[in-house]
């Protein structure tokens, strides 16, 4: 289903496409890890017009590279995805080894591999080692060709108490399907404020939660101790965060969730907690009779995932760094994991993402790891044009139904 970008001998590379109006625009490439896969920011400006638009480029073990687009549903074959089936956007390489987008060329179709595709100009249609034809909705009934719309945000359906302490009664806020029934067995997802052990919100993942619930996921936003409201450290934040896991799937049944089908997700901080929640042994209340319990899945947005000295948290920590360090525990039974990061986050540097992921490698584990180039820490939050808001939402869908834990699909 994918159209290869042969890699022509240099290597995997990110590519990034810019055009003025009209004009075709250049596509330059930049050496990247070849171990993951990379974003590829294409952005379009002209005249009271800024629209951005992204696709993944997938590096298929040194095999070669493929532009999958943020749209492109599993299972479709190659055929013209754009604005109509008269339109699809072309880049070549020319014999500078440069990169050129063609534009969008309407009609003058010609037939390869069984689909249509528009005829591009001679200049380019000479033999060339990279050849892709991309079938990207980009500007007719795009939400970005005005900018990214604002996520909706709803309040929880209902707040309970999942454990308490001697500092306090903690709460889990729970948003659910419109057409929910507690006889449900349903995928569900609970996420954790990130906010550095030190403080923060559960309303941080409300645009998720609200996002994925009306997906058919039951979404779980659960709180836990923190140094400024409870004087606590982050073993008793990981403690927490898996009481909560464990919660919802003692409650399952009532919960109209299946007990094999709990995601733990979360940022930074609360990145670490979900990560610890199907990495790290112990802190676990397990009633008598009760089985030991990792999540179905992991999905972990600029997590804390090394807490020595080279990541985040050891000063915390300090010699106790490596009990709660996630890179420090694959195990063979680790969940799929999705870990997204920027390349220009200083506060959890991607070299520990990339440590994890060979770790997970090495133990046949699946690990997807996405960096996301020039991003910083927390890119994943809605702010700005929300722009990357929605391209980590749509990895995040896609990882998720690719596990089949989501079934139903978003815009």
């Amino acid at each position: 289903m994918f159209h290869g970008l042969r890699d022509s001998g240099h290597g995997p590379r990110a590519l990034k496409v810019f055009f003025d109006g009209s004009l075709p625009g250049v596509v330059e490439r930049g050496p990247v890890d070849g171990a993951a896969d990379q974003i590829l920011q294409m952005g379009f400006r002209g005249p009271g017009l800024k629209v951005r638009t992204y696709a993944l480029i997938k590096n298929f073990e040194g095999q070669g590279m493929a532009m999958v687009p943020k749209r492109l549903e599993p299972g479709l074959v190659d055929r013209p995805f754009g604005v109509d089936d008269q339109t699809v956007e072309i880049i070549e390489e020319s014999k500078d080894g440069r990169l050129h987008w063609n534009g969008l060329r309407p009609r003058g179709r010609c037939k390869r591999g069984g689909s249509s595709f528009p005829r591009p100009p001679g200049f380019v249609r000479r033999r060339c080692h990279m050849r892709a034809v991309l079938t990207m909705s980009l500007l007719a009934s795009s939400p970005l060709l005005f900018g990214a719309p604002r996520p909706e945000v709803r309040k929880p359906d209902e707040v309970v108490v999942y454990r308490k302490t001697d500092q306090a009664e903690l709460e889990v806020e729970i948003f659910r399907p419109r057409n929910w029934k507690p006889e449900d067995r349903r995928s569900s997802v609970v996420f954790f404020f990130g906010g550095g052990w030190v403080g923060g919100s559960t309303s941080q993942f409300y645009p998720q939660a609200t996002r994925l619930a009306s997906l058919g996921m039951v979404t779980y936003c659960a709180d836990y101790r923190v140094q400024s409201r409870h004087k606590t450290s982050p073993f008793e934040a990981v403690e927490d965060a898996k009481a909560a896991t464990r919660w919802i799937w003692r409650n399952a049944k009532d919960q109209g969730v299946s007990r094999d089908k709990i995601v733990a997700a979360g940022g930074s901080a609360g990145g670490h907690l979900a990560a610890c929640c199907g990495l790290v042994a112990g802190y676990d209340e397990i009633r008598d009779g009760e089985p030991g319990f990792i999540p179905a899945a992991m999905v972990l947005f600029n997590p804390v995932i090394d807490t020595s000295r080279k990541g985040y948290g050891y000063g915390k920590l300090k010699q106790r760094y490596r009990e709660i360090s996630p890179v420090e525990h694959v195990h063979a039974a680790v969940a799929p994991t999705l870990v997204l990061v920027g390349s220009a986050d200083t506060t959890t540097p991607p070299a520990g993402h990339k440590l994890f992921k060979a770790r997970m490698d090495k133990r046949g584990r699946s690990c997807r790891l996405f960096v996301s180039e020039g991003q910083k820490h927390g890119f994943f939050n809605p702010r700005g044009d929300n722009s990357q808001y929605w391209t980590t939402m749509g990895i995040m869908e896609e990882f998720l139904h690719t596990e089949g834990l989501l079934t139903a699909s978003g815009n």
